[in-house]
């Protein structure tokens, strides 16, 4: 019984985190030629990129950041609260970077 209440524990930050990832694949496909209008490779290339490269590390500091905001929610842990800043700050950055690292024609 403790085995399923680990893994109900790590469903939800899981699903999160691949919502995360689809409605970042969205955001570069309809914000990447906004941004840099005239210069983005094409949208399959921007697709890939999206799932490939920046999906996996965007996976990554989503989960962190759902896990330890759901730890938070249940009880007040200094440990889960520095992860969980750690998390969101990480997760600027990564939106930042990814819009700046969008693949561009030379």
């Amino acid at each position: 019984m403790e085995t399923l209440s680990y893994f109900f524990r790590y469903v939800g930050p899981t699903i999160f985190a691949f919502i995360t990832v689809i409605v970042l694949a969205a955001f570069n496909h309809f914000v990447g030629p906004i941004v840099w209008s005239g210069r983005i490779v094409e949208r399959i290339e921007v697709f890939s990129y999206s799932v490939l490269i920046a999906g996996p590390i965007a996976f990554v500091i989503s989960f962190l950041l759902f896990f330890f905001g759901f730890e938070l929610l249940r009880e007040s842990w200094p440990f889960a609260k520095t992860l969980f800043i750690i998390a969101s700050l990480l997760a600027v950055v990564g939106i930042v970077v990814d819009v700046l690292c969008l693949p561009k024609m030379k």
